[in-house]
C-alpha cells in the first residue's frame, strides 16, 4: 500500500472522530504527491548501470595483472570518486532515481575494490615464531599472485599464479598482525597494513 492509500484511509477514520474537518481532505490528499511507478525507462537504467558497474568491474580485473600498482590504484580510486560525485550531483539536482543508480554503482566497485586490491591467503601449515625476531611467525601459504615468496613452489623466474610459499606476519604481542614480509625471512622490509585471521566453516 503506498503512503498516499494509508493517509486516505487514516483519513476517513480521522474525519468519522471529527479530528480532521470533511472539506479539509481533498486538499490533504491533493497535497501528497502520487507515487512515482517503475516504468520501462527507470527499469532501463536501472539496468544499465549495474551492467556499467559491472563492465568497469570486469574491465580492471581482467587487466589487473598488467597494469602497475599505480595505475590500479588510480583506476579503482578514479571510478569511485568519479561516480560518487555523480550520485552527490544528482541528489543536488533533485533526481533521485539518477542518484540511486549511481550510488549503486559506487558501491559495487567500492566493494570490488575490496576483493581486488586486497589480498587472501590459505594457511596451508600452522606458524612457526622465527628466531630472534619477538611477535614474528612464519607461515606457509597458498595464494594466487604475480610473484611468489620464500620457498615457493612457483618457478622464479615467471608468471605467477597459483602456489605455496612462506610469509612472515609480525603481531603486537596479542596475536593481533600488524606488518607483514612477502619474501618471508627474507624480506628486505615489512609493510604495515591491516591484517585479519579467520577461519572459513563452522
Amino acid at each position: 500500500m503506498s503512503y498516499k492509500a494509508r493517509i486516505e484511509q487514516d483519513l476517513d477514520r480521522w474525519i468519522a472522530s471529527g479530528l480532521v474537518p470533511a472539506d479539509s481532505r481533498a486538499a490533504i490528499l491533493a497535497s501528497i504527491p502520487d507515487a512515482r511507478r517503475l516504468d520501462a525507462a527507470t527499469a532501463l537504467a536501472w539496468v544499465g548501470g549495474v551492467l556499467m558497474g559491472i563492465a568497469v568491474i570486469a574491465f580492471v580485473a581482467a587487466n589487473w595483472d598488467g597494469m602497475s600498482r599505480l595505475a590500479r590504484f588510480g583506476i579503482v580510486l578514479a571510478a569511485f570518486l568519479a561516480l560518487a560525485a555523480g550520485g552527490a550531483w544528482a541528489a543536488q539536482r533533485q533526481r533521485p532515481i539518477l542518484a540511486d543508480i549511481l550510488l549503486t554503482v559506487t558501491v559495487l566497485v567500492f566493494a570490488a575494490s575490496i576483493g581486488l586490491v586486497g589480498q587472501i591467503f590459505d594457511i596451508v601449515g600452522a606458524p612457526r615464531a622465527v628466531p630472534r625476531m619477538p611477535g614474528a611467525y612464519a607461515v606457509r601459504v597458498a595464494d594466487s599472485t604475480g610473484s611468489g615468496h620464500q620457498n615457493d613452489t612457483r618457478p622464479y623466474p615467471g608468471d605467477g599464479g597459483f602456489g605455496i610459499g612462506t610469509l612472515v606476519f609480525l603481531t603486537d604481542g596479542q596475536g593481533h598482525g600488524t606488518h607483514y614480509g612477502w619474501y618471508g625471512t627474507q624480506s628486505g622490509g615489512y609493510v604495515v597494513t591491516p591484517i585479519l585471521f579467520g577461519r572459513v566453516g563452522p
